[in-house]
């Protein structure tokens, strides 16, 4: 009898012990969750990202967690293993209404046109929502025949410059070209949101020929000693104005609430440099609200007479707009006037702003 007790009692701890383990993984499971969706919230993909791929590293992970997995992916252009997740998310046969109009968008990046028009071709006929991707599957059609009879231009990779990382807008000045990327070493701090350095503007000379980028450098401090990305940057030409995007670094940003989460999000802000003499003059445009939404990736007009942006302030036609201002007799630049409907639709352009924890510049 003492034996049999003996042994129920064992059997009792190793079950009592067993439920503290099991209980553990599980409140285990649910922070890591909760950590990995504040970071997704707070548009931090790339951290994001590291925790998913732990939470859905079991025989039945859950939808939400592999959906934002793949999102994540996508967001940080890693596109071959958003695809992958977001090819067994679609055969598994339950998913969101976004998870199959973004796997759309990856077959159109990574050059399957056709697959492409088949997800969108899928998603109109199960949500009845034709009429939002009839000019996508169009422009999968377009670029078919656009591939099937190529033009005589040659690309050429200016690897005097590019690295690993990004290099983008590349704006000429002179003898030089002026450039945003993302510095090799990773002095200027990481963001969340790409796992990679954040952006500054770079200089690089043009070679005899002025074609050929040589010899890239940071631009000094006066330009780039900020916390988050600063990048890109017009310039008039004579060179002695430069309209510079940033993320605003103030602690006053605006208040944003997404999920059960709040957090600041930085937006992003023009800065208007003008030169005199050895010395540079910073003022913000005025028509920035980084309490209230970005304002950046500035243009000249060829006359230097109107300045475009893009913004997504109020009054737009839907998701981030192109604006432009006057330049008024007394060189200050007018109210702010929407470009209007043969631009602008009611969807975000496809400006590509990185992002950061409390520094987020729109996409």
């Amino acid at each position: 009898m003492a034996k049999k007790l003996h042994s129920i009692y064992k059997l009792l701890a190793i079950g009592a012990l067993l439920s503290v383990v099991i209980s553990a993984k599980a409140q285990e499971q649910v922070s890591l969750r909760g950590t990995a969706d504040k970071l997704y919230h707070q548009y931090e993909y790339y951290s994001a990202a590291r925790i998913y791929e732990k939470l859905v590293d079991t025989k039945n992970p859950r939808l939400q967690d592999m959906e934002r997995l793949a999102e994540c992916y996508y967001l940080i252009d890693n596109y071959s293993l958003a695809q992958n997740w977001y090819a067994r998310i679609i055969s598994e046969g339950k998913f969101s209404d976004r998870s199959q109009l973004i796997y759309a968008e990856i077959m159109k990046i990574t050059g399957n046109y056709s697959a492409a028009k088949e997800q969108l071709r899928q998603y109109a006929t199960r949500t009845g929502k034709a009429d939002e991707v009839t000019l996508a599957m169009q422009g999968a059609d377009s670029a078919v025949v656009w591939m099937a009879s190529p033009t005589l231009h040659k690309l050429k990779n200016e690897d005097g410059v590019n690295t690993r990382y990004s290099e983008f807008g590349a704006t000429p000045l002179h003898n030089n070209v002026l450039y945003a990327g993302e510095p090799s070493t990773w002095s200027t701090g990481i963001s969340g949101r790409t796992g990679r350095p954040y952006l500054r503007i770079y200089s690089a000379s043009r070679d005899k020929n002025a074609i050929t980028l040589l010899y890239p450098n940071i631009l000094p401090d006066v330009f780039n000693d900020t916390e988050y990305h600063v990048g890109p940057v017009a310039t008039n030409k004579e060179g002695n104005t430069l309209f510079v995007t940033r993320t605003y670094p103030g602690k006053d940003a605006e208040k944003q609430r997404s999920g059960n989460y709040t957090f600041n999000k930085h937006n992003l802000e023009l800065i208007i440099y003008t030169q005199s003499g050895d010395s540079w003059t910073a003022m913000p445009f005025p028509y920035n609200n980084t309490k209230s939404y970005s304002t950046g990736h500035a243009a000249l007009s060829e006359d230097e007479a109107t300045l475009y942006f893009a913004s997504d302030m109020p009054g737009g036609m839907g998701g981030v707009d192109i604006w432009y201002c006057i330049r008024q007799p007394d060189g200050s630049w007018g109210k702010p006037v929407n470009a209007g409907a043969e631009v602008n639709s009611s969807g975000g352009r496809d400006v590509s702003f990185p992002f950061r924890k409390y520094a987020l510049l729109l996409q």
